[in-house]
């Protein structure tokens, strides 16, 4: 049974990447919002601003999400490598949401076991 601290520092280390993934995520569709945008700029010779920002603007929303897809993919993948971010008795993730619960109970929230010692 895994300690309150381990979970913990697990716990913490597992938000702070899927932060640092929803950033990652955002500043990708910025960068290409910025890059289309600017090539467009420079090399469309019509006369209509709008158009080419609602065309960067909606390249960048689609590549960002199928970053968000791909990082949503490999958060789960990633919540279940951690021996201590899944639950012993049901195998269900621990993490995100769930992590909260179980931090404040010390039990699974899906089967109800304890999977922290006191």
């Amino acid at each position: 049974m895994t300690s309150y601290w381990e979970f913990r520092q697990s716990f913490r280390r597992h938000v702070a990447r899927t932060l640092l993934r929803i950033g990652g995520v955002f500043g990708l569709g910025a960068i290409v919002f910025v890059a289309l945008w600017t090539l467009l700029e420079v090399f469309d010779r019509r006369d209509n601003a709008t158009l080419r920002t609602e065309t960067a603007m909606a390249v960048a929303v689609v590549a960002a999400l199928a970053a968000a897809g791909l990082s949503a993919r490999s958060a789960g993948r990633e919540s279940r490598v951690d021996p201590r971010l899944v639950c012993p008795h049901c195998d269900n993730p621990l993490a995100l949401y769930d992590g909260f619960i179980v931090l404040s109970s010390g039990n699974c929230p899906h089967c109800g076991e304890q999977v922290l010692e006191d």
